[in-house]
């Protein structure tokens, strides 16, 4: 009888460490908080912070996932690549102000790459890859401590709407964009 009772202390004892260690070391890996500022009284998201270890993975996964689907189909656009897209408003747990997006652009590529930036600025570059079918965009940035992303575009004449997909933790962002010729001058 003591024999039992000692093997039950210790397994439960054994469940009890097991599941505190797991506890701590996934949130270790992933830390997606929202930092938050107070301008004006008014509170807004500014930005979504990942872990650099958790960035990382995501984006040798989604290289991986855009090597695959390259070599699939690597044909560009010309709805997307023609042209270059102006943020006019972005959502993401709150609306953004337009003039807080103001100037903001992306210009996509026929060899399948993309610059971004704000008025004349260049402020990086990636890889993308954009099925109409599905309608679903994978876009890698050069700069690996920025996460990927994938959104589900809904194109309207020149009109975007960017829905954000959560495998990379963009859930719950939405923008606005429209085609402009050029990218825009102060």
């Amino acid at each position: 009888m003591k024999i039992k009772s000692s093997i039950i202390f210790a397994t439960i004892y054994l469940l009890c460490i097991s599941c505190k260690n797991t506890n701590s070391s996934g949130s270790e890996d992933r830390k997606d908080t929202i930092k938050q500022e107070i301008a004006g009284g008014e509170e807004k998201v500014t930005e979504k912070v990942s872990s650099p270890k958790q960035i990382k993975a995501w984006n040798a996964s989604a290289n991986s996932i855009l090597k695959f689907r390259k070599e699939k189909s690597s044909k560009p656009y010309s709805i997307i690549d023609v042209g270059v897209w102006e943020y006019k408003f972005e959502f993401l747990s709150g609306m953004k102000q337009p003039k807080a997006i103001d100037g903001n652009w992306i210009d996509y590529n026929q060899d399948l790459t993309y610059e971004y930036g704000y008025y004349d600025q260049i402020q990086g570059r990636g890889k993308y890859h954009f099925d109409l079918d599905s309608g679903l965009m994978l876009m890698v940035d050069d700069d690996e401590t920025k996460p990927p992303h994938e959104y589900k575009l809904k194109l309207v004449n020149d009109m975007c709407i960017f829905q954000g997909e959560s495998t990379y933790g963009d859930g719950g962002m939405q923008a606005k964009l429209e085609k402009i010729p050029q990218r825009p001058k102060k």
